[in-house]
């Protein structure tokens, strides 16, 4: 096994903006810090979705301008000000709601976008935690946030998304979606290399497999096997989005894993029917692996 594959240094990042997500995100942080035995960073970017500085260049007079354009480079002053409180706010607030006995929490203000700022720290990080459905993840609780995508395509540490709401109890139950693919491999890799998932009750599910899918199921469970997991093998005829979301409902699984493919491939994984379907209709968390 390639160790290049599976991050072993780094903390915890977890995304934290204002959404109704925001609680989720920090639930799953914590829970993935302390099985990794590392810290927690909860990130705010008070830029990320801010209103663009005021420009009032405009046809007036050039004494009447000067004075208008110091008025609005104060006001975008105070404006960043307000912004960063409201910011610390949050992350004090988020952070006091952490059971964080035995923790290391860490709180942290960037300026940038999302995708731009995760780049940036992925080498000091292990897994990065965000919202699935994001601040506009639309009325019905079922639409992709318009980050999810961008930052998929741009990190290559694991990405665990949260629903709207936090678990209702600790992850116990784990599905993971496999094709036989090589990406699928690699991701079930990770999961026999990581402490993240270890002890937890495993579900492999091949969905519409061929007698190549087959043998790849069974060498990837006993792969499992010889690193302390026991998974437990399930087939089905449906769809794969279909099968994917009947097993979660039918074995009452707490987290969805699946794999994603390299950046030429992304977008096109990303819109598939099948996983664009998987990612809008599983009820629970998503942990995508590279």
């Amino acid at each position: 096994m390639s160790a290049s594959i599976v991050p072993t240094d780094g903390h915890v990042l977890a995304a934290i903006d204002g959404s109704a997500a925001a609680g989720a995100v920090t639930v799953l942080g914590a829970w993935a810090a302390r099985r990794l035995g590392t810290a927690l960073e909860l990130l705010h970017l008070p830029d990320d979705g801010a209103p663009a500085p005021l420009d009032a260049s405009g046809s007036t007079g050039p004494g009447t301008r000067d004075a208008l354009l110091q008025e609005l480079v104060e006001l975008d002053a105070r404006r960043a000000e307000i912004t960063l409180a409201r910011g610390e706010r949050l992350l004090a607030a988020t952070a006091a709601g952490i059971d964080a006995t035995g923790l290391e929490v860490i709180t942290r203000q960037r300026h940038g976008r999302l995708r731009e700022v995760l780049v940036e720290v992925e080498a000091d990080t292990r897994l990065f935690v965000m919202g699935l459905r994001g601040t506009r993840g639309g009325a019905s609780g079922h639409d992709i946030g318009g980050k999810v995508e961008p930052v998929l395509r741009a990190v290559q540490r694991p990405v665990l998304l949260a629903q709207l709401d936090a678990p209702a109890r600790p992850i116990q139950r784990v599905l993971v979606a496999f094709d036989g693919s090589d990406t699928a491999r690699r991701a079930v890799e990770r999961i026999a290399a990581s402490p993240l998932l270890r002890g937890l009750e495993c579900h492999l599910l091949l969905a519409g497999g061929d007698a190549g899918q087959e043998r790849a199921l069974v060498e990837v469970a006993d792969a499992l096997h010889a690193s302390g997991f026991a998974p437990e093998l399930h087939r089905a005829s449906l769809p794969a989005d279909d099968a994917i979301v009947a097993h979660i409902s039918r074995l009452d699984a707490d987290l969805l894993v699946m794999g994603a493919y390299g950046h030429s491939r992304l977008r096109e994984w990303f819109l598939g029917s099948t996983t664009g379907q998987v990612l809008r209709r599983s009820p629970v968390p998503l942990l995508i692996l590279r």
